[in-house]
């Protein structure tokens, strides 16, 4: 087998398939996990970040049910509440001289934002946990990038060696008070 002036051995063979795997599934929950196994993957490795891309992703997908009930069925809604109120008896009485109708142009709001609310913990629920779990690795990457955030590895780096320091420095006080103990007593 000849090779050419300007091409070059294949390399190919110097890398290892399982070190160029390992590499890709740094930042992938073990192969045929559950979904609470990935979520917890997901919690341990991203920790707090995690949290704040599912609550940023919790705002807005509350804003927007919110928004869209509002603007395509605050009249249906405002029906649906009168009849829910005559049957269960919360209607004020007409025979009560200080009571009127309600106004034809009350807002719902908050039975808007309690149908928003049921929405958005019930039907949006998966849609936020995937979210969550497909940005939170690329967000966090790009914060990292950034220099806004440090990498998990270097953090729990540093969480390790402070712990590893505490426990010499214990040791050390230990074993200072010992001797010196030994050193009373012989005294």
């Amino acid at each position: 087998m000849s090779l050419r002036a300007n091409e070059k051995p294949s390399e190919s063979n110097t890398h290892s398939k399982p070190e160029a795997e390992s590499e890709a599934d740094a930042d992938a929950p073990p192969p045929k996990a559950t979904l609470r196994e990935r979520l917890k993957f997901l919690t341990r490795r991203y920790g707090w970040w995690a949290l704040g891309v599912y609550l940023a992703a919790s705002a807005v997908d509350f804003t927007l049910t919110l928004l869209a009930i509002h603007m395509l069925g605050a009249d249906h809604i405002r029906s649906l509440e009168a009849s829910l109120r005559k049957s269960i008896g919360l209607e004020q009485r007409s025979d009560d001289e200080t009571s009127s109708e309600p106004a034809k142009g009350t807002n719902p709001i908050w039975t808007e934002a309690v149908l928003a609310y049921t929405i958005h913990k019930t039907l949006m629920l998966p849609l936020r946990v995937a979210f969550t779990a497909a940005v939170t690795p690329s967000f966090v990457k790009w914060l990292v990038r950034m220099g806004w955030a440090k990498a998990n590895h270097v953090v729990k780096a540093q969480v390790g060696r402070k712990a590893a320091d505490r426990a010499i420095q214990d040791v050390v006080k230990r074993n200072a008070a010992g001797k010196a103990a030994d050193v009373a007593k012989h005294q």
